[in-house]
């Protein structure tokens, strides 16, 4: 059972961090793309209105990215954890037939 847990609580984790970065970037980019909104109220010019819609889109994009880079980096880490886990218990079962 604890060959499972490993990897998944590896992935839980990288999710918490990658939830974490991605507030962050969402942040970021809906606070430019409010003040490129502004600026689109103040002129009226059209490209600033679309610079404020694709700054929001790339700030959801990078969360998302985020996140699940984090959940594969993280799965990766229990993977890895579990390969020298998985050895010692072979070697003990091998110990204790003999």
């Amino acid at each position: 059972m604890g060959l499972v847990v490993i990897p998944v609580l590896g992935y839980f984790l990288g999710t918490l961090i990658g939830i974490h970065m991605s507030a962050s970037d969402v942040d970021q980019s809906y606070a430019y793309g409010g003040l490129l909104y502004t600026v689109y109220n103040a002129t009226y010019n059209p490209v600033y209105y679309q610079e404020a819609q694709i700054s929001q889109a790339q700030g959801i994009a990078e969360g998302q990215t985020d996140i699940n880079n984090f959940q594969l980096i993280g799965l990766g880490f229990g993977l890895g954890i579990d390969i020298p886990v998985v050895f010692l218990f072979v070697r003990e079962y091998e110990k204790m037939e003999s």
